[in-house]
Parts: C-alpha cells; structure tokens; sequence
C-alpha cells in the first residue's frame, strides 16, 4: 500500500510540473468549447426543425391566400411573418431577408391566385358538365396559379420537402373546396333544386403520436453538441502528456529502477491509470460548469445533464480509464517522443473526425456512420448525448461502458506486452 501511494504521489508532481501539458489539458477544451458553440449555435438552430420562420409574401386576397396562411398558422411548426422590420414583406424584401438568414424559408403567393383558381376548375366542370351556354376555355389559354418558394441555402432538403408537402396538402384542400362548390353550383342549375351545404373537410385529419415507445434521439443543440464532444476529445488528447512521460521514464532508466525494486510492475501501472483517470474526471466537471454557467452568459442556451451527475461522473470515469489505457499503450510502443506526439496526436483527431466530435453525426453520410461506430470517442459522445438528451441513468448506458471497457482491456494488454518486452 505504501508503494501503491508513493506511485500516486510521483504521478501527481509529474503532473503538476508539466504545466504546459496541463495548461494544453484545460485551457485547449475550453476555448474549443466556448468558440465552436458560438460558431456552430445558429446552424444547429436551423437545422433543428421546431420551428421554422417563414415569410410570406400574400399578394391574394380571396380563399388560396387566406386559406394558406390560415393553414400554415394552425401548424406548429411554422412561424409566420407578414412584416420585417416594420414594413410589409414585399417580394425583395423578403428574399433579402431570407439571404440574410433571419427567416428560413420565403414563400410568394401571386396575385388572382384564387381567381385563376376558380376558373381552372369551374372549366374543368363545364367539361364534365355541360349546359347550354356554357363556354369552355382551351388549357392553353387557362392562367397558372404558381405558388413560389425560396429557401435559407443551410435549410436540409429533408426540410424543404416537408415544406412542400404541406403546401400541397393546403392546396389540395383548397381545390377540393372549390371543386365541391362549383359541382353543387353547377348542379344546382341543372336541377333547380339549392344546395347550401358545406364540405366536411373537417372530418378529415392527421394527427402525431408521440408514443414510439423509446426515447428517440434528438437533434442537440450547439451546447448539447459541443460541450461533451470536446470533453471527450480533451480527455482522450490526454495520450501526448502520458505517452511522453512513459518515454521520458523510459529513457531515464526510472522503468529500469522500479523493476529491480520489490515493487510489483503493476503497482505503478494502476497507479498511473488512477491519476489520469481522475485528470479525465476534472476535465468534465471544468467543462460542465463552463457549459452551464458561463455560455448562458453569451447568450447560448445552458448544458443541463438532467440531474444525472452520477451517471455523467461514472461514464466520463469510463471514458478516463480508456483514454488512460489508450495513452500508456501509445507511450510503450512508441520509440520516441517524436514518434508518440505524432501518432498521439494524429490518431486521436482522427478517431475525432469520424467519431463525430467535430461534425454532429446526423450531418454525416451513411457511409461515415458506419465507420464512426469503430471509434471509442464517438462510443463516449453518445453516451454524453443519452444524458443529455434522452436523460439516460448509468444503467441503461450498459452497451457503451461494455465497448469503453473492452476498449481499456484491449490498449491495458498492448501496453504490458510492449511494457515488459522494452525493459528486459
């Protein structure tokens, strides 16, 4: 025991002597936390389909344009504004707006649109209805009734579509209006007979369950995104410090002195292991609070893990060990520190690139999904975001602490493979 603490102190003073490594450990994450956040805040919020701003240029006064409006307006996911700035939304106007990004999404209803409407149609029951007297107008001759649109260029295309589709569908209920009062119109002259009803269109509907019987993932908000993906990367950059204070050991002949010691090798091993594991720990809780106290500050919404500090404590302990075990494995196998900095370093920001930490995974192509789930910090980044988003406890994060911990087994071996083969 006694040598299990004087280990714990060494790790601890050559911690605390690598300044510049410590300083790099902190001060690194948290300026990466606060400037992506602040880059990525407005993106994500367009990309977060809650709700979205429309400005509409309603240049119609009878059914098509009210009828849309009104349409639009029940749904909760659109915002509608008619004006900007004060002024009345003219087409130019609102394009402008659009460019700029304060609104995601423009939409120009034409003049006469219910006119032409009414027209289309009522030519179309003459056809099918004929009376005599009745004039039937050739298509070609017959007005369009087109209905423009124009988007934020950020806006995905899954968002326009759902766009278009719900145009199309107040449309349809427009027509099908129209339809059924020009039929009883036209019937009500060939039979004398008056017919003052109304179509149940009412009696038609769509509703959404909420229900799907498992918590489904979110889309994360730039602070739910940014703050557990740079804790995660600034806990696994922990490998450079690590790996060069193994060579340096090494190189040293300190290795060399502990193995003639009646010190059992894996006394300094664990012990390494604990230290570096809570640096990982206090990694975490520094960017916590930054995410909690000091982006709201900045006018960005707060990080909230739900109450979950248990669990949010258990799983970044996880992450630590495995980070931990990845940089010792690194430090043994390596020759010098040139070689450990470079591999160290490029690994992790590669295993970053396609984990997900520096581009959400819901922006990624399928292709990149796949090999993202090979990468331990993406293994990390989702269990951050079942905290955050879907307020998981530790024991539902089973499958992830599984992969982190075979993950630690897997680099624990390598390094005591290597470990004793370069100090025989």
């Amino acid at each position: 025991m006694i040598a299990f603490f004087g280990n714990i102190k060494k790790e601890v003073l050559l911690l605390l002597r690598d300044k510049a490594g410590l300083s790099f450990l902190f001060i690194m994450p948290i300026v990466l936390v606060v400037l992506m956040t602040l880059l990525q805040d407005k993106t994500i919020k367009k990309l977060q389909v809650e709700q979205l701003d429309i400005a509409v240029v309603n240049l119609d006064n009878g059914i098509v344009g009210k009828s849309i409006l009104k349409g639009l307006k029940k749904m909760k996911i659109f915002h509608i504004h008619q004006q900007y700035h004060g002024d009345s939304l003219t087409l130019a106007l609102a394009q402008k707006a659009v460019a700029k990004g304060n609104f995601q999404v423009g939409i120009l209803i034409p003049p006469k649109s219910s006119i032409y409407t009414r027209r289309i149609i009522s030519n179309e029951v003459r056809k099918q209805l004929p009376t005599i007297g009745t004039q039937i107008i050739p298509d070609s001759l017959l007005p369009m009734v087109d209905i423009q649109l124009f988007f934020d260029p950020i806006i995905k295309g899954s968002l326009r579509k759902a766009l278009h589709s719900s145009l199309e569908q107040l449309m349809a209920n427009i027509r099908t209006i129209i339809v059924f009062k020009s039929y009883t119109t036209t019937l009500q002259k060939i039979t004398g007979k008056s017919n003052i009803g109304k179509f149940p269109l009412d009696r038609f509907s769509l509703s959404e369950s909420e229900d799907l019987g498992d918590k489904s993932l979110k889309i994360p908000s730039s602070t739910q995104h940014n703050v557990p993906a740079w804790t995660v990367f600034a806990i696994f950059f922990m490998v450079i410090p690590l790996a060069t204070q193994i060579i340096t050991e090494r190189e040293e002949g300190s290795l060399m002195r502990l193995k003639i010691s009646p010190t059992p090798y894996s006394i300094p091993l664990i012990a390494r292991i604990c230290i570096y594991s809570l640096l990982a720990v206090i990694q975490a809780i520094t960017l916590l609070l930054i995410g909690k106290y000091l982006l709201p500050l900045m006018g960005m919404q707060a990080f909230d893990i739900h109450g979950n500090y248990i669990s949010f404590l258990i799983l970044t302990l996880f992450i630590g060990l495995a980070a931990a075990a990845f940089g010792i494995a690194v430090g043994n196998i390596a020759k010098t520190h040139h070689q450990a900095s470079v591999f160290g370093s490029i690994s992790v920001v590669l295993l970053a690139a396609i984990g997900g930490i520096w581009v959400p995974t819901y922006m990624m192509p399928d292709s990149l999904l796949k090999i993202a789930q090979w990468s331990p910090l993406n293994w990390s980044l989702q269990g951050y975001y079942d905290i955050v988003l879907k307020a998981d406890t530790i024991n539902q994060l089973g499958g992830i602490i599984l992969k982190l911990g075979l993950f630690f087994m897997l680099n624990l071996g390598i390094a005591v493979i290597y470990g004793k083969r370069k100090n025989t």
